[in-house]
C-alpha cells in the first residue's frame, strides 16, 4: 500500500467516525487503532496533503467548514464557494465583512477564506482565482508568524497556553490563539510544527 492510499483509507476512517458518533474526532483520540485526531488535525491544516477526490468527500460532510454561516446552514465549503462566485459576478466585487447573501454569511466567509485558502479543494481554487481572488499575501503570513512566535514565547515563559482575554507584549495573544482553535487562521508548515512543539494542539477539538 503507498502512501496516498493509506491517505485515502484514513480519510474513509474518519468518514466512518463521523457516522458513528456525529463528530470529527479530538486529537488525541484513536479509532480501529488509527490516531485519528492527529490525522483530522494534520489534514484541517493542510499538512497532509489529500486528493480532490477525498477533499470533496470531506466538504460533503462539512469538514472544511470555517464558523462562518448561520448554524441551521446546510451548505458545504463548496456550496458557498459557489455563492461567493455569484456574489461577485454579481456585483463586481467581494463581499464586506458584515454582508450577508441569500441568507448566508458570506461576508464573514470570504474574510476567513483568504486564511484557509490552501484548505480549498483545486477546484474551489480556481473558482475564486477566476474571479480574481488573490490567495493570502506574504505580509499577512508574515503577521501570522509573528504572533504565533509570541505564543510559544508566552508558553516558554508562563508553562501555559493565553487565556482568551490576554495581552502579551500589547498584542491580544489569547485572542489570536482562540482563532487558532476555531481553525479561522491558516497556519504555515513552519507555524503548525512549532504549535505542535509546545502541544498546542492537544487541547484543540475538531
Amino acid at each position: 500500500m503507498n502512501v496516498q492510499e493509506r491517505i485515502h483509507k484514513r480519510v474513509l476512517l474518519l468518514v466512518e467516525f463521523y457516522n458513528t458518533f456525529k463528530r470529527w474526532p479530538k486529537y488525541t483520540e484513536i479509532f480501529h487503532g488509527v490516531k485519528l485526531g492527529y490525522f483530522a488535525c494534520r489534514v484541517k491544516y493542510n499538512r497532509t496533503p489529500i486528493s480532490d477526490e477525498d477533499k470533496i468527500t470531506l466538504d460533503k460532510l462539512n469538514f472544511f467548514l470555517i464558523n462562518s454561516f448561520s448554524s441551521k446552514s446546510t451548505k458545504s465549503c463548496h456550496d458557498i464557494i459557489i455563492l461567493l462566485k455569484e456574489y461577485y459576478e454579481t456585483f463586481s466585487r467581494w463581499p464586506k465583512r458584515d454582508e450577508i447573501y441569500k441568507g448566508e454569511k458570506i461576508g464573514y466567509f470570504f474574510s476567513n477564506v483568504k486564511n484557509r485558502f490552501a484548505t480549498l479543494s483545486d477546484l474551489d481554487k480556481k473558482i475564486l482565482i477566476n474571479c480574481g481572488f488573490s490567495p493570502l499575501n506574504n505580509l499577512a503570513q508574515n503577521r501570522i508568524h509573528a504572533r504565533v512566535l509570541l505564543i510559544t514565547e508566552f508558553y516558554n515563559i508562563f508553562k501555559r497556553l493565553p487565556l482568551q482575554n490576554e495581552k502579551f507584549k500589547e498584542i491580544e495573544i489569547g485572542i489570536f490563539t482562540d482563532r487558532i482553535r476555531k481553525k479561522e487562521i491558516e497556519l504555515s508548515n513552519e507555524d503548525v510544527e512549532m504549535l505542535e512543539k509546545i502541544n498546542f494542539f492537544e487541547e484543540v477539538s475538531l
